[in-house]
């Protein structure tokens, strides 16, 4: 059987309006909600696919249409507050609404490893 592909993405780099030094990302990844904000606002770092990719650089996350439950956001923001607790003072920024059908952010694909180098 295939291992999943585990995905390291930088989050917080966020595109600029006007900014012509380099080309428009157009590389989309496309999550449910609640997962699309957190990992737009770098609060999940990695991710997990049965595929694996040769794109580095600029990847926007974009929002699936199905809206989220209400339970979802909050089981998912209580996780994201523990792990976060782990590493750092205070609370996390998390995303104010959950928008569907968009694009959410714009994150800095750094590598695409498999998993069994990730998980060594």
């Amino acid at each position: 059987s295939q291992r999943p592909a585990a995905a390291r993405a930088a989050a917080g780099r966020a595109a600029q309006p006007g900014d012509r030094s380099e080309q428009p990302p157009v590389t989309v990844l496309t999550f449910h909600q609640p997962l699309a904000s957190i990992i737009a606002y770098g609060l999940q770092r990695l991710d997990g696919r049965v595929w694996s990719s040769r794109h580095r650089g600029p990847l926007w996350i974009h929002a699936a249409a199905h809206e989220p439950r209400p339970s979802d956001i909050a089981m998912m923001e209580d996780f994201v507050r523990h792990t976060y607790s782990l590493d750092a003072p205070g609370e996390p920024t998390l995303p104010p609404a959950y928008p569907t059908s968009a694009l959410v952010g714009c994150v800095e694909m750094a590598d695409c490893v498999q998993a069994s180098e990730f998980d060594g």
